[in-house]
């Protein structure tokens, strides 16, 4: 290791997992519970058989939403809406202790979990931290195996990590120790990269991110790394509504890129199938058999597939929307303390009014014409086979008009030749008799 890091020791470290994981689809409704929506459980509870933490590996006996062993999530009914602590009982976290081995002894750190359900969302906060000094070196032990990360938490709206530790007031290459700090805490695997930096109540922070679109493989990361004693003001639960908005942001994005992907791939399959063969189908002798193949197989279902994903981009856009006032809302209450200098939360606000929303309103802008092509050519169809059916309805009563016509002059001449043919004879009056 380089000088600083081999040097440097840090005072009170501690690393902090925010993740976040959809708990209900709204889909499908406002209760509908998402498919793995005990996914986050689960992998806590792997890591603690990993790790051999008993209160991890025995999570499902503490949470709410647990019954004899099943995920059991319409228990939480009970709770008051809005933010839920998950834990039964008066319990606010769970405490508990991890040891590791090093080359001459052992390290213990301290953990904690604090599970929540915040509306559709469940949110877990999780640290584990050092009562002893430690040095760069040793970071990586907080993120044992590297098992708060993904693949081993995969959640689904995505998570942050927040590493902080006091350094010494003479050394103030923050941004070279923050960066060996992400080196160690991610060693061996894709490294984020630097972002931003700014002031979180008068101490550096730093914002790292490896820029994947899939929040399931998210590694976003705040380094906060403090000189003097921090003022008594407690932060972390303003950190964690901002990352969750920030994750739930990001999320609704990426679903849009999805939608649009789709919708677009639909589009593209109208012009070519529908739109370009119109006119020469509408020549054709049974042009309106072939119509009718496309009303009964494809073109409905494309229309409906079409209208649903324009459907989801106006939802994306709307969680986006609620989501930024509530970061924004969050940000300003963070600005409020002293000593902070918010830019780098600013820019991702920034990004999400100027970028996201606007360009889902930009694909929205593109698509919409279609789902008119849609309905146009399926009425147009419509309109083609009523008139034809008219049509025919006509030649028809006008052909059993004429048929009409001529049985009834047959009958007719049928009924005189009948009299004609008997043989005439004068009547004979009885008096020349």
């Amino acid at each position: 290791m380089s000088e600083i890091s081999s040097a440097q020791t840090l005072q009170n470290p501690s690393l902090t997992l925010y993740a976040f994981h959809l708990r209900t689809d709204i889909s499908k409704g406002t209760e509908q519970v998402a498919s793995k929506a005990s996914q986050l459980w689960e992998q806590l509870m792997g890591l603690g058989n990993t790790l051999n933490i008993h209160k991890l590996q025995s999570l499902h006996e503490k949470l709410i939403c647990y019954q004899a062993g099943q995920y059991q999530p319409s228990a939480e009914d009970q709770l008051a809406p809005g933010e839920q602590n998950l834990l039964l009982g008066r319990e606010d976290r769970l405490d508990f202790q991890v040891a590791t081995q090093i080359n001459h002894g052992r390290l213990e750190f301290n953990g904690l979990l604090v599970p929540f359900r915040v509306h559709d969302t469940y949110a877990i906060d999780l640290t584990l931290s050092s009562p002893n000094p430690i040095t760069l070196g040793q970071i990586s032990h907080l993120n044992p195996q590297g098992l708060l990360l993904p693949p081993h938490i995969q959640a689904s709206l995505g998570q942050t990590l927040l590493f902080y530790a006091e350094v010494d007031s003479l050394w103030r290459e923050d941004r070279a120790i923050a960066d060996a700090c992400v080196a160690q805490l991610f060693h061996q695997q894709i490294t984020p990269e630097f972002l931003a930096e700014g002031k979180l109540l008068g101490s550096s922070i730093f914002e790292y991110d490896t820029l994947t679109t899939d929040p399931t493989q998210q590694r976003h990361v705040l380094v906060w790394l403090n000189h003097h004693p921090l003022p008594s003001v407690e932060v972390s639960g303003h950190i964690l509504y901002l990352m969750l908005c920030r994750h739930k942001i990001l999320y609704a994005y990426e679903q849009s890129r999805w939608c649009d992907r789709q919708a677009k791939q639909i589009y593209s399959k109208l012009d070519q199938k529908f739109v370009q063969k119109f006119t020469q189908i509408a020549q054709a002798p049974d042009h309106l058999r072939q119509f009718q193949i496309w009303l009964q197989e494809d073109l409905p279902s494309m229309a409906f597939e079409y209208a649903r994903h324009l459907r989801d981009l106006s939802d994306h856009t709307t969680t986006i929307q609620t989501n930024l006032e509530n970061y924004q809302s969050q940000m300003a209450k963070l600005a409020r303390l002293p000593g902070n200098d918010l830019i780098f939360l600013q820019q991702f606000s920034n990004l999400a009014q100027n970028k996201f929303l606007r360009q889902i309103q930009v694909d929205q802008e593109y698509l919409l014409p279609g789902q008119a092509i849609f309905q146009q050519l399926i009425e147009t169809i419509r309109g083609l086979a009523e008139l034809e059916q008219a049509e025919n309805d006509r030649r028809l009563e006008r052909t059993i008009q004429v048929v009409g016509v001529g049985l009834g002059i047959g009958a007719i001449f049928g009924s005189s030749s009948a009299f004609i043919d008997r043989p005439w004879k004068p009547r004979v009056n009885s008096m020349w008799r």
